[in-house]
Parts: structure tokens; C-alpha cells; sequence
């Protein structure tokens, strides 16, 4: 299968270490939009070149569970992969609840964060939505 160019919205707010422990973990892909504001979103997902979602963190402007209820209206077939702190439990199963693919704690997940983003790119990301829970 040939990789599509995609690029991947980091979706977060500034400045949060959570949002800098995402961006660490996908250091290594080259196609990483980074977008702190609301309005970027919306304008960044009318592109057709978008793999995946990473919603790292709230924006000031909207929780990350209302950022991923208005992506998941604006972009049915895109998945999404929610970050959320370790032991937020409430949080991950509404994210499931309202459409991510994946709700991974960082810490301990980066390498199964890295993983979902990387098929994602590649045009395969996972059949099945996952809460991810790993071992420090």
C-alpha cells in the first residue's frame, strides 16, 4: 500500500507539558501541523489531506471533549486520538463515547501514540477504537 501525504493536527494548548510530550513523541514524522487555536482547526479541516487528529490538550477556547465532538461532525472519517492524563478515566470513555479512535494516557503511551499516528499516515489506522492503558 503506498503511504498517502497526509499530515496529522496536533490539536492542543500552549505551553502544556502534556501537548510538549506529544510533540516530542512525534518528533520523528515530518508532516506535523501544530495548531493552538480554534479557529485553525476549522480552517486546517476543510483540507483533504488530513490522516489524523491528535488532541493533546484543552485550548482555552474549548475542551478537548468539545473539540473532539465538533471534529468528529466536520471530519466523520478522520481518526481521532484523544491524550489524556494518566488515571482520567471519565475523560477517555467519553472521548470513546463521542467518536475518538483511541484515548492514550501520556504518560506511559508514547509508543502506542506513535504507533496509531504512523498507520494512520500510512492509510491503515486501526478498525477498532482502543482506550490505552500502559505500564510506566
Amino acid at each position: 500500500m503506498t503511504a498517502i501525504s497526509a499530515v496529522a493536527v496536533v490539536v492542543l494548548g500552549k505551553n502544556s507539558p502534556r501537548t510538549i510530550d506529544v510533540l516530542r513523541t512525534l518528533a520523528h514524522l515530518h508532516n506535523i501541523s501544530w495548531l493552538a487555536s480554534q479557529s485553525a482547526i476549522l480552517s486546517r479541516l476543510t483540507c483533504k489531506d488530513v490522516a489524523c487528529v491528535v488532541i493533546a490538550d484543552d485550548l482555552e477556547e474549548a475542551s478537548s471533549l468539545d473539540l473532539l465532538r465538533h471534529i468528529r461532525q466536520h471530519k466523520p472519517d478522520v481518526p481521532i486520538y484523544l491524550v489524556t492524563e494518566t488515571d482520567a478515566m471519565a475523560d477517555a470513555v467519553a472521548g470513546m463515547r463521542l467518536g475518538a479512535a483511541a484515548a492514550i494516557e501520556i504518560p506511559p503511551c508514547y509508543e502506542l501514540l506513535r504507533d496509531c499516528v504512523s498507520k494512520a499516515l500510512d492509510g491503515v489506522p486501526d478498525s477498532k477504537p482502543r482506550l490505552a492503558r500502559c505500564e510506566p
